[in-house]
């Protein structure tokens, strides 16, 4: 309100003055909500936290082909919500990055404590080919199964 005591010459008018004002400060609480996003709270049962403890464990059991998101709800009695916001809640990362995780950690596994190839080793965490693995397996680790298990092999010596 200070400043609509110091209403300056070039403004026409109070009411352009007020007009910009509020303009303003729309504009500093739109920032605010933007910038001070928070994860929705969800809030556990004990039931929920055990059916989501199950969840995991059924996903790192079921690498090969892990259930939907849809037949996790049917199993669980939890809705698509409560499911995929309360396992990154009790977990920190989604279910697809879960299984993702465990895939990748079972094929490092095989990789250093096997002779499987790769396209085999592939197959066994729930890839259909060698591609999607190759790419998974260098964003998660910085190099290829290949040469990884080279490097590993190079060091046994």
């Amino acid at each position: 309100m200070r400043s609509a005591q110091k209403l300056p010459t070039e403004w026409r008018s109070a009411e352009d003055f007020c007009r910009g004002k509020a303009l303003e400060a729309f504009a500093i609480t739109l920032d605010y909500i933007c910038t001070n996003k928070k994860e929705p709270s969800v809030r556990l049962s004990p039931f929920d936290r055990k059916a989501l403890e199950n969840v995991r464990k059924q996903l790192s059991e079921c690498l090969l082909n892990p259930p939907q998101i849809k037949e996790l709800t049917r199993i669980t009695g939890l809705n698509k919500q409560k499911l995929m916001s309360g396992f990154k809640l009790l977990n920190g990362i989604t279910i697809y990055e879960y299984v993702k995780r465990v895939r990748m950690q079972k094929a490092l596994e095989l990789l250093m404590e096997s002779d499987m190839p790769v396209l085999e080793i592939a197959k066994s965490v729930g890839y259909c080919g060698d591609g999607h693995f190759h790419k998974t397996f260098r964003d998660v680790y910085g190099t290829t199964p290949g040469k990884l298990r080279k490097a590993s092999q190079e060091n046994m010596k």
